[in-house]
């Protein structure tokens, strides 16, 4: 006969999470409970291993979220920087922003040597971080070599200490190539920046509210999701009516 446990909180100790959107699923974090269970891939068939522990993050918020220091106390994932690559983050920060030691970089794998080419030279890799007091910015690695690798960006407008829900994409052919970035928390709008040049990956995964180098800040988040396919506008909404429902059943956190 099976044992029926109620008030049992399964995500806790769940291997798996029913993501809304599963198409070029490679890693989902969901930040909560503890940095044990914050650190472990709930995408089904869990295709790549668990997040490390590097320093001292923390829990935070009644345990629903993780705070960081980029560079110093952050996770460490397996992710690598697809060709395709979408990535969808929860995240906030109440650093000062006045330079980039109190600047968060929220997730990334710049700078770091370049996945295509046997060098140890650092390319751009690709991430989200702040670089203004009201803008955080997406840019992916393109080019051929370091020495004509660019980094196509751009800037979207957010409200740092706010939750927002982010979604950052890398392009590697066809009439977006480049990358794509919005605030799906506040904007209607998807920010496109094009380029003709080939998609040239970095060779380090991705970390968790911290990149490789520059920014220093403190940030926190809640939610991060790997795609190696460029997801569509719907698989978006989808992914963003889930996690908004998510938040606010389990925190009453409004995003």
């Amino acid at each position: 006969m099976p044992i029926i446990k109620s008030a049992v909180d399964a995500s806790a100790t769940a291997p798996e999470f029913g993501a809304a959107v599963r198409r070029g699923l490679k890693a989902l974090f969901i930040l909560r409970t503890s940095l044990e269970r914050a650190r472990l891939n709930l995408a089904p068939g869990k295709p790549l291993p668990d997040a490390e522990i590097v320093g001292s993050p923390a829990m935070a918020d009644g345990n629903s979220c993780v705070s960081g220091q980029s560079l110093l106390n952050y996770l460490q994932t397996s992710v690598p920087d697809y060709f395709d690559l979408t990535i969808y983050a929860l995240v906030k920060s109440d650093a000062t922003m006045a330079d980039n030691a109190n600047r968060p970089n929220y997730v990334g794998n710049g700078v770091s040597p370049p996945l295509l080419q046997d060098t140890e030279t650092a390319t751009f890799g690709s991430g989200l971080r702040v670089t203004a007091a009201t803008a955080e910015r997406f840019g992916a690695g393109f080019g051929t070599s370091v020495s004509d690798d660019v980094s196509v960006n751009d800037a979207v407008a957010v409200t740092h200490t706010a939750w927002h829900f982010m979604v950052c994409k890398a392009v590697s052919s066809g009439a977006d190539q480049g990358i794509i970035i919005r605030n799906m928390t506040d904007s209607p709008t998807y920010t496109v920046e094009a380029t003709a040049a080939a998609r040239f990956p970095a060779r380090e995964p991705f970390r968790l509210l911290s990149g490789y180098s520059t920014e220093g800040g403190i940030c926190k988040g809640a939610w991060f999701q790997f795609h190696n396919v460029v997801c569509t506008e719907d698989e978006d909404e989808a992914t963003y009516a889930q996690v908004k429902a998510y938040q606010l059943a389990a925190f009453s956190r409004a995003i």
